[in-house]
């Protein structure tokens, strides 16, 4: 396996994640929309973890923001069972956006 493909492995899953997420949602196919929206950031983070080439500091922040980005994603998923997931998945979401807001003022 070459250098170039080793570095797109997980950008490729999140890429067929993203795909089928976008082809269940046209489809209705609630189980999988769940599924693949679960999957999709922790696939992200995985690239960025193995791959970013950043400092180790912009990379950990990207981290954590990709991490709140996905913690509010999932408590959205269940909004509708309980108003509270979506007060925390909006303050997910807000913790987010600051921490890009840092993470790139110190890049």
């Amino acid at each position: 396996m070459s250098k170039a493909s080793s570095n797109t492995g997980f950008l490729n899953i999140y890429v067929l994640i993203g795909a089928s997420h976008i082809i269940a949602l046209a489809l209705h196919v609630d189980v999988v929309v769940m599924l693949t929206k679960f999957l999709l950031m922790p696939a992200l983070m995985l690239h960025v973890y193995k791959h970013a080439r950043v400092s180790t500091v912009l990379r950990n922040r990207l981290l954590f923001v990709l991490f709140f980005s996905w913690v509010g994603d999932i408590l959205l998923m269940f909004d509708e069972n309980n108003s509270n997931f979506f007060i925390f998945g909006l303050a997910a979401f807000l913790i987010a956006q600051a921490a890009y807001i840092t993470a790139f003022s110190i890049a």
